[in-house]
Order: C-alpha cells, then sequence, then structure tokens
C-alpha cells in the first residue's frame, strides 16, 4: 500500500509539475482565457453534403473573441460548414491550448493538462451593428487577410450563441460550465 501511495504522490506530482500554467483559478476564467488566447477553432456541423448527411462534419475557423468570450467567425455561404449552418445552425466549436501554451509546456495536444474549451449552441449572424463592429475589428487585427476577402464572396460575421460550456484542462474529467458565468467572467 505504501508503494502505491508513494507511486501515486508522484504522478499528482508530475501532473502538477507540467500542466500548463494558467493563473486564473475558476473553470470559467479558464475557459475565458482558452478561447481568449486562440486565433482558430474547429467547428463541428451535421452535414448537408451528398453521402454523408447527417452525420458529424468538421473544419477549422479562424476566430477572435474580442474579450466577449464568445467565437466570432468570418463566414461565406459557400462554405461547407456554412451550407450545414444555414440548414441546422447547432454546432459545436473546440478551442485548444496545443499550439500555444501546450508546446511551450511540452504537453502532447490530446494531454488532459492541455486545455481544452468545448462551446455548444447555435450559430448566428451577428446583425447589430455595434457587435459586427467590434468582431469585426478583432478579427481583422488576428487575421490581417480578413479584410481583403471582405469584399469578396459576401463575407460577413457570425456568432456562437452559446448553450453549453465544457473545460477539459487537467485530470479528473470535464468542467460544466453555466453560460451565463462563463460569459460574464471577465480575465
Amino acid at each position: 500500500m505504501a508503494k502505491f501511495v508513494a507511486f501515486a504522490a508522484i504522478l499528482v506530482a508530475l501532473a502538477v509539475a507540467n500542466a500548463v500554467p494558467i493563473k486564473q483559478e475558476s473553470a470559467a476564467q479558464k475557459a475565458r482565457y482558452a478561447m481568449s488566447k486562440t486565433s482558430w477553432v474547429s467547428i463541428a456541423t451535421i452535414s448537408t453534403t451528398e453521402g454523408i448527411q447527417d452525420y458529424p462534419m468538421v473544419n477549422v475557423k479562424s476566430t477572435a473573441d474580442a474579450g466577449t468570450g464568445i467565437p466570432y467567425l468570418f463566414f461565406s455561404d459557400l462554405d461547407l460548414s456554412v451550407i450545414d449552418i444555414n440548414s441546422n445552425p447547432k454546432a459545436s466549436i473546440l478551442a485548444t491550448l496545443a499550439d500555444g501554451d501546450c508546446v511551450e509546456g511540452s504537453l502532447d495536444p490530446q494531454d488532459p493538462r492541455c486545455p481544452r474549451l468545448i462551446l455548444t449552441g447555435t450559430v448566428v449572424k451577428v446583425e447589430d451593428s455595434q457587435e459586427e463592429k467590434l468582431a469585426r475589428s478583432a478579427l481583422y487585427a488576428n487575421h490581417p487577410d480578413m479584410e481583403m476577402w471582405a469584399g469578396v464572396h459576401d463575407f460577413y460575421i457570425s456568432k456562437m450563441n452559446i448553450e453549453r460550456v465544457t473545460y477539459l484542462g487537467n485530470f479528473g474529467g470535464a468542467d460544466i460550465i453555466d453560460p451565463s458565468e462563463y460569459l460574464a467572467t471577465k480575465l
């Protein structure tokens, strides 16, 4: 039994020593940090593509959260994901620190200590002009090439109306965070 306890203590020490050093304390703060640090996300939709209708479909999208925690996206109706969303707006978005903090901490992207944020909800076009201006500014700051896309293929700003927030950043399972708490949390 003593050997098991010693082994468990070593595992805990290694987990703490190699965890991504996020200064935020609450799960909501950690989730907001993950969203604020990412410049791209994976978006999963329900496919409308011939031959794989109703299957999950995933795509990579550039993003910015404009300090809000909301993933803003630059869309064209010609995009496969957008075609799916126009048919069924339900989606999940995965943000990860795999290309930043986890690389610096020498963590594999699948390591539970490499933070992942999964937002689930519906994707909608941003209609409010002030919000659209804020989102456009943040997207252009993160992705300067987007400014050239603006007049091509009718690109527009979309966002996720968040219904569920799932954060995984260590051993022991995921944290489910109330969306209102996530959105109200400040970094």
